[in-house]
């Protein structure tokens, strides 16, 4: 049975016409180990993650850790009397 091509992206600044940020992932429809390719992008500059290994996904594990601690303490700082 072929597989299909996994893509997604999303906008990150939606409400500004004049951004093309972006995150987006990508799975190939030939790779058998679900090899993903992480796109973030701002206008001319993207930053490639590779998720091929078990290295690989703790990397992306970490950033996704950080990024989540970032919005814990916004909304902790925010909620502050």
């Amino acid at each position: 049975m072929k597989r299909k091509d996994i893509h997604r992206r999303i906008w990150l600044a939606p409400k500004d016409p004049d951004s093309l940020a972006y995150a987006s992932y990508h799975i190939d429809e030939w790779t058998r180990d679900g090899d993903m390719e992480i796109v973030l992008s701002d206008c001319t500059r993207i930053i490639n993650l590779t998720l091929n290994n078990k290295q690989d996904q703790r990397k992306i594990e970490r950033l996704i850790a950080f990024l989540q601690e970032a919005v814990d303490v916004h909304v902790q700082e925010r909620n502050k009397p």
